[in-house]
């Protein structure tokens, strides 16, 4: 039987903690904010692409703002004034506190296009999943079923179960994008490369190679008699 909650208690424990990409979003506005000159190797996406509405509007408003010279920057704060009252104007709420906040988030600037590699590539996937869902929800059995001796009497499917096929089949090749703009560990192209010339061999890769000359295989384990 579940407790009952007091009426002092407050629901702080159900709150879910963050996702993993809210941290990479504070990392990359906190990159802007120490270096502003940085935005112009953020490509591909946009404030869409963030999971908090707040983030979404702080991106922005730096974007909006016209960048700064890094030597003045360096010394003043005007350009992050700038960049507080643009984002003001959507959240009302934000202060300067959170800012600050942003930019200790960021351990090392110059990792921005990183950064917004990982917010688009989640980015896409959230799409995928809400499209998916959109579509199972649209999908529903026709009451006419083909047959043999029917076989035109099944309609066609609903136009929106298309529609979002269509986006889905889009974003499934698009969320392909993001992967492949980060390079394979070490040994993984050329363990490939390998594997493909052993196939086109005619060799199994799974097959193991005969021991080198001069060396005996090793004894199989042993195994008891079969009883007759």
């Amino acid at each position: 039987m579940p407790r009952t909650r007091e009426p002092d208690e407050d629901y702080l424990d159900t709150i879910p903690p963050p996702q993993r990409v809210f941290y990479a979003e504070q990392a990359l506005l906190g990159a802007l904010l120490l270096e502003p000159w940085r935005l112009g190797n953020v490509t591909g996406i946009g404030p869409e692409a963030f999971s908090a509405a707040v983030q979404a509007v702080m991106f922005a408003a730096i974007r909006s703002v016209l960048a700064p010279d890094p030597a003045q920057h360096a010394e003043k704060v005007s350009w992050l004034d700038a960049v507080l009252s643009s984002a003001r104007k959507q959240a009302r709420g934000l202060t300067i506190s959170y800012l600050h906040t942003v930019i200790q988030r960021c351990p090392w600037p110059h990792h921005a296009s990183a950064y917004a590699q990982m917010v688009g590539a989640d980015h896409a996937h959230r799409t995928l999943r809400a499209q998916a869902h959109d579509l199972a929800q649209t999908a529903r059995p026709t009451p006419l079923c083909p047959t043999p001796s029917r076989p035109r009497t099944c309609p066609l499917a609903a136009p929106p179960g298309r529609a979002h096929g269509d986006v889905l089949a889009v974003w499934r090749a698009g969320v392909q994008l993001p992967a492949r703009a980060w390079p394979m560990r070490a040994g993984t192209g050329a363990m490939r490369a390998g594997t493909g010339a052993m196939r086109a061999a005619g060799r199994s890769p799974s097959k193991a190679r005969p021991p080198p000359e001069g060396r005996r295989p090793p004894k199989p384990p042993w195994k008891p008699p079969s009883p007759p």
